[in-house]
């Protein structure tokens, strides 16, 4: 009758629930999370939370890093048979975005440009908070300098990539971490003003132009 009543009332054992939350803290890849419940039947857990993911993260993708979250849970808490997982976007307050340059202007070439304007914004203010510019150190480099670059931009803790073009290797890299890539208008104030106002265009696919 004990666990009959719990059920009902969406009864949520403390120790399966800590269990859970320690999982969800632990897994890359997401922003954060919301919701999270449990139901007891019997000697069995029902479970569904909402995890939040960067829009930059294709469907598959997303599909992909709940699928872990979710095999991830029953193996850490073993009383847990089905958990459902809601997938939202994410949109952090700060976002920081790369623009490759040349001369001062924006580079035609993502992984030869002389080198890249990184700047910072916040989202609810609608303003720079800070702004500089990186040597690219692979610009000389005789081969996969895109890919080397995109390497680089995940160190520096981007979140956008502003380009011209970009090739295959280096597109698919920064989509799987998350970093949204949009096409670059002519001039770079141009190019801050309209990614504060999320009025570029995002590309969906690479550039045909080689890296």
């Amino acid at each position: 009758m004990k666990d009959a009543i719990y059920a009902l009332m969406d009864f949520s054992p403390k120790y399966a629930k800590e269990k859970i939350t320690d999982t969800l803290n632990e897994m890359e890849n997401i922003g954060g999370f919301d919701d999270l419940r449990l139901r007891k039947s019997g000697p069995f857990l029902f479970g569904e939370v909402k995890i939040f993911v960067k829009k930059g993260i294709d469907v598959s993708k997303a599909h992909e890093i709940a699928g872990k979250i979710e095999e991830k849970i029953k193996e850490e808490v073993k009383e847990v048979d089905f958990f459902t997982i809601h997938i939202e976007p994410y949109k952090e307050r700060y976002a920081k975005a790369a623009i490759p340059i040349d001369d001062n202007k924006v580079s035609e070439h993502f992984g030869r440009a002389e080198k890249f304007l990184v700047f910072k914004v916040d989202r609810e203010e609608g303003k720079i908070v800070e702004k500089r510019e990186i040597k690219n150190p692979y610009k000389e480099k005789k081969m996969r300098a895109g890919l080397s670059c995109a390497k680089f931009l995940i160190s520096e803790g981007i979140d956008a990539l502003i380009t011209k073009e970009i090739g295959e290797i280096a597109f698919h890299m920064l989509g799987d971490e998350g970093v949204e890539i949009y096409m670059a208008m002519e001039g770079i104030d141009e190019c801050i003003d309209k990614f504060i106002k999320e009025k570029l265009k995002q590309l969906k696919k690479p550039t045909k132009v080689k890296e």
